[in-house]
């Protein structure tokens, strides 16, 4: 929800929250990044639903980061 609403904040302490744990980036990336709601709808779905350009903006820096490929995405 925190991505389809614009909420950037809230994603970076979920963020930093998730790195906090110590989860290593394959957690992160499956539990975190790409963890799909109801509908089968990942972080990066709803942000681009919702037309949040700074969530995604911030959603890409992550996937850099994770190392994710463009299918993963």
């Amino acid at each position: 929800m925190a991505a389809k609403c614009d909420e950037v904040e809230l994603l970076e302490r979920l963020w930093n929250w998730a790195k906090g744990l110590q989860l290593n980036p394959e957690e992160i990336k499956n539990d975190v990044y790409l963890k799909k709601d109801k509908d089968g709808k990942t972080n990066p779905h709803m942000a681009a639903e919702g037309g949040e350009f700074e969530v995604l903006e911030r959603l890409w820096d992550w996937a850099k980061e994770l190392k994710l490929n463009p299918e993963e995405i």
